[in-house]
């Protein structure tokens, strides 16, 4: 993982930006040379020229971002000095102003656990999971509050709170984090803490999320009720499948062992096919413990929790497989478990 790797913070302005041939961009900070991702290059360029930047590189489409940043920067004496560079070994990975805070995700849970004791509430850490959850109501089937991705030292990921459902039978997770645009038409408890002065603001934030959090609850639980009175056949449980859990990164076999539980041993209802898909992160043992595989089964769920048409997302699914050469296989393969298992016989007799 990225965070293993030392990060150090060098502050100040850039100078001497060059390409040597055949080798990357770099610039100079603080004496000493450092490559640069494409977030940072963005980074700097529009720390100096403000986001105006966006519509004049538009200006130059056969320049690529490298060729770009020179003409934007080469000789130019007066770069921004208020800088944090966020350097990972010999390149500078994310550029942010002084005023910002740079914080480990450990401190961020640190802090709001402490927000969350004043109210006798506490974090569970998940094994199978991006950061850390909090139950806020119990149901009879059911445990339904919020996830809280700390985000990450390096600014990839932002501080995200958003909602998480646990079935009490089974512990199988509901993940309402990081959902796509693609399906998806209501995105419980959705909240995002990208950047912060003070760390004061992220616990005022969290305080205020916690207050709102009810109403966006009530529609958590009214979903996960009604989802299991939507009946879904198999064919179109294939396309919600395929269209929905590839775009989350899952396989053909993670998606055939779902297709394959929902069939034999749930109940033919969006509700039973979220199952199938989030039994896998909580009993799956192939996956490693801190797998994303397991959060990426987590978020289909959620997102297959949320379809309120079943035909109509059906519709839309498929018409996304078919336009994907990638998610059309797999559904094919899906649909024609012999010839697959013909492809994979032909394959050892060659080898």
């Amino acid at each position: 993982m990225k965070e293993a790797q030392q990060v150090q913070v060098e502050v100040g302005g850039f100078k001497n930006p060059q390409i040597e041939k055949g080798k990357a961009l770099t610039i100079e900070v603080n004496g000493r040379r450092y490559a640069l991702t494409h977030k940072s290059k963005w980074a700097l360029l529009r720390a100096n020229y403000t986001y105006k930047i966006n519509a004049e590189r538009k200006s130059y489409p056969k320049m690529n971002i490298d060729q770009f940043f020179m003409m934007k920067f080469k000789g130019m004496d007066d770069v921004r000095c208020d800088l944090q560079h966020i350097i990972q070994g010999d390149r500078i990975h994310a550029v942010a102003t002084t005023k910002h805070s740079l914080t480990k995700p450990q401190h961020i849970y640190g802090m709001l656990s402490k927000v969350l004791k004043k109210q006798n509430l506490e974090f569970e850490e998940r094994s199978y999971l991006q950061g850390r959850v909090v139950f806020l109501r119990k149901l009879q089937f059911a445990e339904v509050g919020i996830q809280v991705d700390g985000g990450d030292i390096l600014t990839d990921r932002a501080i995200r709170i958003e909602g998480f459902a646990r079935i009490t039978s089974c512990f199988n997770p509901i993940s309402f984090c990081g959902l796509h645009d693609l399906f998806a038409q209501h995105k419980p408890v959705k909240q995002r803490i990208l950047r912060f002065e003070k760390k004061e603001k992220i616990t005022q934030r969290f305080n205020k999320v916690l207050e709102d959090v009810k109403p966006e609850l009530e529609k958590v639980v009214e979903r996960l009720e009604k989802s299991q009175k939507q009946s879904v056949n198999l064919t179109q449980a294939e396309a919600l499948l395929v269209g929905i859990g590839k775009p989350y990164g899952l396989g053909f076999k993670t998606i055939k062992k779902a297709l394959t539980r929902f069939e034999f041993e749930e109940k033919q209802t969006i509700y039973g096919l979220a199952q199938a898909v989030s039994w896998q992160a909580e009993n799956e043992e192939i996956f490693k413990k801190k797998d994303k595989v397991r959060q990426s089964l987590a978020s289909t769920a959620g997102a297959i929790i949320l379809i309120h048409n079943v035909k109509e997302v059906h519709k839309r699914a498929k018409k996304w497989v078919d336009e994907s050469a990638e998610a059309k296989k797999v559904l094919f393969n899906l649909r024609n478990p012999k010839k697959e298992k013909v492809k994979a016989i032909a394959r050892t007799r060659k080898r």
